[in-house]
This record gives structure tokens, sequence and C-alpha cells, in this order.
């Protein structure tokens, strides 16, 4: 090997830092990282590298990051739910490669429906029902058990092929004035030092608002503190957020001593009342906030991003000292996320899924 070629490599697992956190098997399933330094020391020490192909960390799966020269990619993708196995297309030019384009296997209609993976997709096909035309016009008795599940199934196939949303059941939902609510942590499990570093919150309408540690755990009390002065400016306003993970502010709130306000105490899970209870189906292929908030409209500045990669750039801007540039763009991470809540839920209003 001469020292102008390029170095591609294929790991099991990925370098450490870098596309390696986990849930399999960790404490209290917080992601950690699993990576190996030593690959990473490879890396960054021999510029001649500039792709390294790696599974492992299931959860990382389908992605790609910049480490040194190289370009990682990590096509395992097992456990997040509803996910087809990845496949990375990609082109190594003289001096770089490009960023992949990403595409899916199989690429069976019925996997589109969110919570049908392919054992799913076997029985239905052995019951005559192979894509969504036929889904979408069958009994749902005779898609599952569950008739709830059942129903959804049937309804998210018909939202897939008009492209507009289905509502099987109203949520639960309060209607305006609301206020909304997101979080971005340190993603370490608790024994490792759990905190949260960042939140914005935003009104019904107008700019949002953001709270922000430059000192990792140690501004996470100040950030707190600022979170509950505004949620007790206004105790009769309901809060909402998406998914399970803000109620770890009261876990937060708890091991620091603070109160946790009646807001934040009785906070409404948008994604949790709407699409885990199978009350809604839009016309998306999955309901994380980027893909629903993007059905209703919602622009994000850096799509490319998630609350896991946030999280590791965020340790890595500790690391390296001050960088405003970097944490302008993290700011706007979670800016976006807020707001795009924010559009969701005003969006789940016209479609009359508000309790009065």
């Amino acid at each position: 090997m001469g020292p102008d070629d390029q170095v591609v490599v294929v790991s099991h697992a990925p370098p450490r830092g870098c596309l390696d956190w986990a849930v399999r098997f960790s404490p209290g399933k917080e992601p950690r990282p699993i990576g190996f330094e030593a690959l990473r020391e490879f890396i960054l020490a021999d510029d001649r590298v500039r792709l390294v192909v790696c599974g492992h960390a299931h959860l990382m799966g389908g992605r790609s990051e910049r480490l040194g020269h190289a370009l990682v990619v990590n096509v395992a993708a097992h456990d997040i739910p509803n996910q087809r196995s990845p496949v990375a297309e990609l082109q190594l030019g003289p001096d770089a490669v490009g960023d992949p384009r990403w595409f899916w296997l199989p690429e069976g209609d019925l996997l589109r429906v969110w919570d049908i993976g392919e054992a799913r997709a076997r029985r239905l096909a052995e019951a005559g029902i192979t894509d969504l035309q036929g889904l979408a016009a069958a009994d749902p008795e005779a898609v599952a058990r569950e008739p709830r599940r059942a129903r959804f199934f049937v309804a998210h196939a018909r939202a897939l092929l008009s492209g507009k949303p289905q509502v099987l059941e109203p949520p639960n939902l309060p209607p305006p004035p609301r206020r909304h609510l997101d979080v971005e942590t340190n993603g370490a499990a608790a024994e490792s030092g759990f905190y949260c570093w960042l939140i914005s919150a935003a009104e019904e309408e107008g700019p949002a608002r953001q709270w922000v540690s430059r000192r990792g755990p140690d501004g996470e009390g100040e950030v707190l503190k600022e979170l509950i002065g505004w949620l007790e400016s206004a105790p009769d306003v309901p809060v909402l957020w998406y998914s399970s993970y803000e109620r770890r502010l009261l876990k937060r709130l708890e091991a620091l001593g603070l109160p946790a306000p009646e807001p934040l105490r009785t906070g409404v899970d948008v994604f949790g009342e709407c699409f885990r209870r199978y009350k809604l189906a839009l016309p998306t292929e999955n309901f994380d906030l980027k893909a629903a908030a993007a059905a209703a409209g919602f622009k994000f500045r850096h799509p490319e991003l998630d609350g896991l990669a946030v999280a590791h750039r965020y340790l890595d801007w500790l690391d390296r000292g001050a960088d405003e540039a970097e944490l302008k763009t993290l700011l706007e991470y979670g800016e976006d996320d807020v707001l795009a809540l924010r559009a969701l839920t005003q969006r789940l209003d016209r479609l009359g899924c508000c309790r009065p």
C-alpha cells in the first residue's frame, strides 16, 4: 500500500465516539458508546482512511458521519422499530467519499406501514394481502388480532395512498392555549452522569425561548430553574412534548431538590397520545417528530441531525472549548424541534384532534 492509496475499512464495530451509541443491554436502557477506541485512533492517525463501513451499534444504523478524513457508514438497523435493512450507495472519488444515498431492503409495500415488520408482512401475504391497496381495502379482522392495531394498519395504508391523514379516534390533546417543550440531554447512562443541557420552549405564538448549559452538568441547575420560572408564570396552561423522554425532567428536578411545577407533572406526550395509541395515521412512513412535523409542512434547518447526534456534538463542544458556530447549530436544532412540535399540534387542531 502506497502513501497515496486510499484505505477502506470494513469493521464489525464503529470507531469510538462515532455512530457507536447503543441501548441494548445498557443499564436503564440509556444510550452508551460501544465503539472501538483503537479504530478511532487508526482513522485519526492516517489521513488515507477515507471510508469505514461498520455495524454493531444498531441504534445508529442507516446513518453516516465524518471522522477525520473518513466517512463512517453504519449499515445496521435492527433496533429501530419497523426499520428495513439499510443499504448505502457510495461513490469513492480520487480524494474523498461523497455522502451516501440510502435505500432500504426489502422494498415491500406493506413495510411502509408503521409497526408492520417483515414477520407480520409475511403473515399478511399468506392471507392474500400483499400491497397497500389490498391492506387499505381489507377487513381489519383479517389483518391483526388486536382490533385497535388492525384498524390502524388499514387506516395508515389509506393515508399513504391518499396523502391525507386518517383520524381513527380524536386524541386527548388540550386545546389552545398550550405551551410546548423540548429537552436535550447528554444521553449518558444515569450512573455516568445523565443530565439536561438544553431546554427549548414555545408559547402558542411567537419565537421560542431557550436555556442552555455552557458548563455541562454544572450548569444544569440554572437551566432547570429557568424552566421552573417559566412554567410557574402560567400554571394553568398545559404543556405538550413529543415522546416520553421529557418526563425525565421530573427525575432531574427531584435529584437536584427542585420543585416540579404542576404543568410538568400533568404534561401530555403528543406522540404517545396520537400514534402509540393508534388514534391517528399520517401519510408518512414513520411518526418521529421530523416526519410528523414535515407532514404538517414544517421545514427543519438541520434534517441530518437527531437527538443522539446532537448530544454527542454537545459533549465534543464541551471538550474542545467555546465554538459559537457549533453551539448555534445545536441551539437551532433544539429550536426547530420545539417549533416543529407546535406546528404539528396546530395542524392536529385543524384536523379536529383536540378535545373541546
